[in-house]
């Protein structure tokens, strides 16, 4: 499986590294990260 992000604006890696991070980092405690997409609220 290969991971991509994906960014409306300008970023740098360092800005992604980070986001990955927290995000891997939160679904490992079992947790949806901040930046989940809830699909079922219509967006």
């Amino acid at each position: 499986t290969t991971l991509t992000s994906h960014s409306a604006g300008p970023t740098t890696a360092t800005d992604i590294t980070a986001d990955f991070h927290t995000a891997w980092h939160t679904l490992h405690t079992g947790e949806l990260p901040s930046l989940t997409v809830h699909t079922a609220t219509g967006y």
